[in-house]
């Protein structure tokens, strides 16, 4: 697997936790096609791997996707 493909797959992973309803895959279709033109550098998929640490801390808060958002 290559680096970007690496790099989409976290980011994938880390946006289904958030979303892992029908629309959150259809977000993850539209985000994958938009990488083709601005791909995910190996900073953001380190904030996104730290984000998923604390989605994974605070789940039984219920955080919202803006509150996670803030952190970027």
């Amino acid at each position: 697997m290559s680096h970007r493909n690496s790099n989409w797959k976290t980011l994938k992973d880390f946006l289904l936790r958030l979303d892992p309803t029908k629309s959150g895959k259809v977000a993850c279709s539209k985000i994958s096609a938009a990488l083709k033109a601005h791909p995910v550098t190996t900073a953001n998929v380190e904030k996104m791997e730290a984000l998923t640490t604390l989605l994974d801390i605070y789940k039984e808060d219920k955080w919202s996707l803006e509150d996670l958002l803030f952190f970027l």
